[in-house]
């Protein structure tokens, strides 16, 4: 491993409260990275506004829905399947968002309240969004061929399908609290690498 001043190595760094073990942070940013992460932030402004905005409008139309429609637009099962791929995405935004944080602090510190929630957004919303869109393939081919769950089944599937990826997402944090979410370079994600190059970490 490389002992480059930007490399991602066990450290202490310092916080506020005084020193701690900081797993894999990045402190201080390289000039590179803070170049290449602003355009992640601001697509990540934009991505957040997109789906904030669309995700308002759905809401507002389906609790105001006598105004706009005669049937209750909730049971249209393609509508609430993007809804749901809409709030993973969004939480995909929230998490890069962050990256403006760290643009403005020079670093990416590990572990950190900031840290931990990127990495949770992050992790959620990247199972998520690809659970929702093998959702929304295997609903397409079951309307190919003319089968169709009922409403009140739909409904348990879309609650199991967040169910299981918090399952998953909670795994991870709770075996390992402070270890678990760390910087991978230009944000903080689990890294595969953390159990073969730092075992003693964790």
């Amino acid at each position: 491993m490389s002992n480059s001043p930007f490399s991602l190595v066990p450290r202490i760094t310092q916080d506020a409260n005084g020193s701690f073990p900081s797993p894999y942070s990045v402190d201080p940013l390289p000039g590179h990275l803070r170049v290449t992460l602003l355009p992640v932030a601001i697509m990540a402004l934009a991505s957040f506004l997109s789906t904030f905005g669309l995700l308002c409008f759905i809401t507002y139309r389906m609790v105001a829905w006598r105004k706009y429609y005669r049937v209750y637009p909730g049971y249209n099962q393609y509508l609430l399947l993007i809804y749901n791929l809409l709030l993973a995405d969004f939480q995909q935004s929230i998490a890069f968002l962050l990256s403006f944080h760290w643009i403005k602090q020079n670093n990416i510190l590990a572990p950190t309240a900031a840290c931990f929630i990127q990495g949770w957004l992050v992790q959620v919303g990247d199972v998520s969004s690809g659970m929702w869109v093998l959702a929304i393939a295997f609903h397409t081919w079951h309307s190919v061929r003319g089968q169709k769950l009922e409403h009140f089944r739909f409904c348990c599937c879309v609650v199991s399908v967040w169910v299981f990826v918090f399952i998953l997402a909670i795994i991870g944090p709770i075996a390992h609290p402070r270890s678990f979410f760390v910087s991978t370079g230009a944000w903080v994600s689990y890294p595969f690498s953390i159990f073969i190059e730092c075992p003693a970490r964790i």
